[in-house]
């Protein structure tokens, strides 16, 4: 079977697949900004409202997920409801939001070796996009990028062994850090709850915090397209079980980690330090070794938030090529280690060449994932929708509790998080012009109608109803 992929991740790999696609670095870089925004009790409701509009969405998924167990995830949903050209525009949406973060934790992985290790980044190279350029920096980003490719190429068991010990370790040292915060913290540091009302309403900055959602929470999905790779001994009930349960612990450490940072020092001042979430240690707790203990916490969530979505993006273009929606190249499989391996080479290809490009060109795009991933949300809550109505009678290994009311609540819950993604970076530029969010979606959008138009031949040569087959695989 030269188109079909090793089953071989467990219901322990798929709870470690998603949280570690959950829990990456963001909680590193932008907790304390955001925690200024809301004040701490303030950020812990956003983020609790936020894990309570996802949970429908992730619901969805798990329905349509166990009851279309293929790789390419939504592409594959989106074929069977709407057809060729909708599974295309939610592959070209995915293909851009996994390959910028691929980048994206290229670039930040020597950003943060150099915080854990002060000079490694060595001598600037140049200056790119008003951001340094620095050779060791650049040189860690591109062996991290080898090393991960040649684990994926590996197989889905070298991939989903790796997430799950990097990401239970992490565990452990997520559970210390908050703990020394709690233990070594005042409540009294956590006064005023919520920020003061001085300057806007308190509700104004609840709001900025969730808008933030799809990035605290986005990674969940990565689990849809490695579907096909489920070990036989594992139920699907097991596995939509370990994705919730993946979302609910994301949820779990980022509040508790709020308040035990929030706690060993006013929140205000702590709020402004210099990446917080680890200084706050230093400061506070004169303990450099907690602030060290912080930074590898980071680095390894960089990792495991890395693997999971570029094990993710292989799997969609895998599926894309295999369907003959894009070149059909794409689908070839490593004949000993069965896997895509013509995929993972074009995006190890692409993430060494965004490495060179720095951080100030390819955080527009991680920026825009907002808008590409609620768009994604809402085309798969609308999927079960339809398949729901279509075919009302049809055995489902895993059904939503609420039924046709929950998979509303999805997608009205993904249109309102794109609506607002898709003003804010208009909102908060507070400047006159096109915000460079908008740019970088219309000019991706264009690219996808030049590749879309310049695959027709390829989709000619393949029956609708072959692509189907192709694209269900042999468990649907």
């Amino acid at each position: 079977m030269p188109h079909t992929l090793r089953r071989v991740i467990n219901a322990k790999q798929y709870f470690t697949l998603v949280f570690g696609g959950v829990v990456g670095v963001a909680w590193m870089i932008i907790l304390g900004n955001l925690v200024a925004q809301a004040g701490p009790v303030g950020m812990v409701l956003a983020l609790i409202a936020g894990m309570l509009c996802i949970m429908p969405v992730a619901l969805c998924y798990a329905e349509i997920a166990a009851l279309i167990p293929t790789a390419g995830g939504e592409i594959v949903y989106a074929h069977e409801i709407f057809g060729t050209t909708a599974s295309f525009l939610a592959g070209w949406t995915l293909i851009l939001l996994y390959l910028s973060t691929c980048v994206f934790e290229a670039i930040s992985l020597g950003w943060l070796f150099n915080l854990l290790i002060p000079g490694i980044r060595g001598p600037v190279l140049y200056e790119m996009f008003g951001q340094e350029i620095y050779l060791g920096g650049l040189i860690i980003g591109i062996a991290a990028t080898l090393i991960l490719s040649a684990i994926n190429i590996m197989g889905a068991h070298a991939t989903a062994r790796l997430q799950e010990l990097l990401t239970y370790f992490r565990l452990a040292m997520m559970v210390l850090i908050i703990a020394t915060g709690m233990l070594g913290g005042n409540t009294e540091n956590l006064q005023p709850i919520f920020r003061p009302v001085e300057d806007s309403s308190t509700w104004i900055g609840i709001f900025g915090v969730l808008i933030t959602v799809p990035f605290w929470y986005a990674g969940f999905s990565v689990f849809a397209s490695a579907m096909e790779e489920k070990a036989s001994a594992t139920s699907l009930r097991q596995v939509v079980g370990a994705v919730l349960g993946a979302i609910v612990a994301a949820a779990t450490f980022y509040c508790l980690l709020v308040i035990a940072i929030s706690s060993l020092m006013p929140w205000q001042e702590m709020a402004a330090l210099e990446l917080p979430t680890a200084t706050v240690f230093q400061v506070a707790l004169q303990s450099e070794t907690m602030m060290r203990i912080v930074l590898v916490t980071a680095i390894l969530g960089n990792i495991t938030a890395w693997n999971a979505l570029f094990m993710a993006c292989s799997r969609v273009l895998f599926a894309l090529g295999r369907s003959h929606i894009i070149m059909p190249k794409f689908s070839h499989i490593h004949p000993r280690h069965r896997t895509p391996a013509f995929a993972i080479v074009c995006i190890t290809i692409v993430t060494v060449v965004g490495s060179f490009l720095g951080q100030g060109f390819i955080i527009p795009i991680v920026n825009v994932s907002a808008i590409g991933f609620s768009l994604i949300y809402a085309m798969t809550c609308m999927a079960v929708i339809r398949v729901r109505k279509s075919r009302p009678h049809q055995a489902r290994p895993f059904a939503i509790p609420g039924g046709m009311t929950m998979a509303w609540f999805g997608v009205a819950a993904s249109l309102l998080i794109m609506v607002i993604a898709i003003v804010q970076p208009f909102m908060a530029q507070k400047v006159t012009g096109v915000p460079t969010e908008w740019i970088v979606a219309a000019g991706w959008s264009v690219l996808g109608v030049i590749v879309w138009y310049g695959s027709r031949n390829i989709r000619q040569l393949l029956p609708e109803s072959e692509r189907r087959a192709l694209l269900l695989g042999s468990e649907y």
